[in-house]
């Protein structure tokens, strides 16, 4: 499809840009597609919703006057038929996971969805996008059920932030963003309650009912999605990258790394880069 067809809706598994790799799973269909830099995309839509992320390069979506600055990893979700356009500001790749109707209505109620796009707040979704995104490259019936059981996690997410935002402190958005500033640095629990001007223990109490993690663990993933995006560097060096995010040394580094996305730093590098076999497109 090219980039002069505005106004079009796209069906199931159709995309700009050229589609590398494509694999079905049980009413999931995951698409890798690469896409030229300084390319604009029309208004459209897709008739499946549908979460992406961003594998390597930098996106920007416009939906209604809001703008989705896409992240390493970050999911951006889109209800079906909803119209946004686009522009690629690097040459990218994207990573979608679209869901026939048959998995939308496993989440309890249309409401329980994001009923416009959106990102996925802070890095709740990176574990999972980064473990979809390896079992998407195996080809064996053990990521069969992986995929299903990963998809099923995404949308408990998606549906989670629309129940959170119900009672969601305005403060919660600065701690947010701090840690964000500081995901190369250090900040502490006093600095982070003195910016929400409440008490330290209610910050943390709060935040882990938003997240469903702690402050600290959040902050570990915002380093890891510092990291997926160095990582498709290839001058990035792994030494300086764990000292620059402020691991104790290269294997603590690794650790957390595979912990959270599945992969060694150097194996993802290789993945995203690809150098590993990819799914055949079907």
């Amino acid at each position: 499809m090219t980039p002069e067809e505005a106004g079009t809706r796209l069906s199931a598994g159709q995309f700009y840009g050229h589609v590398a790799a494509r694999r079905t799973v049980a009413g999931l269909i995951l698409t890798e597609t690469a896409y030229r830099a300084d390319v604009g995309f029309p208004l459209h839509s897709h008739d499946l919703p549908h979460f992406s992320f961003l594998i390597t390069g930098a996106n920007v979506e416009q939906v209604a006057r809001r703008e989705l600055d896409y992240r390493p990893f970050a999911a951006i979700f889109h209800p079906g038929g909803e119209e946004h356009s686009g522009l690629v500001r690097a040459g990218s790749r994207l990573f979608v996971l679209e869901l026939d109707p048959g998995w939308v209505a496993r989440v309890p109620g249309p409401e329980s969805l994001p009923g416009a796009g959106r990102a996925l707040p802070g890095p709740a979704s990176l574990e999972l996008a980064a473990r979809l995104y390896r079992e998407f490259g195996l080809d064996d019936h053990c990521s069969l059920l992986a995929i299903e059981e990963l998809a099923g996690q995404m949308l408990a997410v998606a549906a989670s932030c629309v129940d959170g935002e119900r009672s969601r402190p305005a403060w919660l958005g600065r701690v947010e963003e701090l840690l964000r500033e500081e995901a190369e640095g250090h900040v502490d629990l006093l600095r982070i309650a003195r910016e929400a001007r409440v008490h330290p223990v209610h910050v943390a109490r709060v935040f882990r009912r938003h997240h469903g993690l702690s402050m600290g663990a959040y902050l570990r993933r915002l380093k890891v999605e510092a990291a997926c995006s160095a990582l498709a560097r290839p001058e990035a060096s792994l030494v300086d990258l764990a000292a620059r995010l402020g691991f104790v040394d290269q294997s603590h580094f690794t650790r957390t790394f595979k912990a959270l996305t599945g992969l060694t730093p150097g194996r993802f590098r290789a993945a995203i880069r690809g150098r590993q076999p990819r799914p055949r497109v079907s």
